[in-house]
């Protein structure tokens, strides 16, 4: 070996400048699936599109899998408005895609550090009424 200290410093500014964005994947598939509607912070689109920071959403936690999965058809009430507009479904994404995009929404988006799990999703998924 010519000069061990060198490799070693080399390594070392090659993790330093490694971006450590665990919400990476999340934050994409977000933006591919749900930004056009929900926008990019999540606020929703006036009255047609509800935000994400909400009381429909803190109360159905226990659907987001499905709802992201199957979408939604019927009329729900958000903060106290009316909102009609369907919401596509989103079939062909993994049930580990599903955990970054509810992981990114809720740590990145709504900032509030809950953690969703492969075996959370896999359990809403399996109890879909669609």
């Amino acid at each position: 070996m010519k000069h061990p200290a060198s490799y070693i410093i080399i390594i070392l500014i090659s993790l330093s400048s490694c971006e450590l964005d665990t919400y990476k994947q999340g934050e994409r598939l977000y933006g591919v699936h749900c930004e056009s509607c929900h926008m990019k912070d999540g606020s929703g689109l006036a009255k047609l599109i509800p935000p994400l920071e909400s009381d429909y959403y803190k109360n159905n936690r226990d659907q987001l899998s499905c709802i992201i999965r199957y979408g939604l058809k019927d009329s729900i009430l958000v903060n106290d408005e009316w909102y009609e507009q369907e919401m596509p479904r989103n079939k062909d994404l993994s049930e580990i895609e599903i955990v970054n995009i509810i992981n990114y929404m809720d740590n990145v988006l709504l900032k509030d550090e809950r953690f969703t799990t492969l075996k959370d999703v896999k359990a809403q998924l399996e109890n879909c009424d669609n």
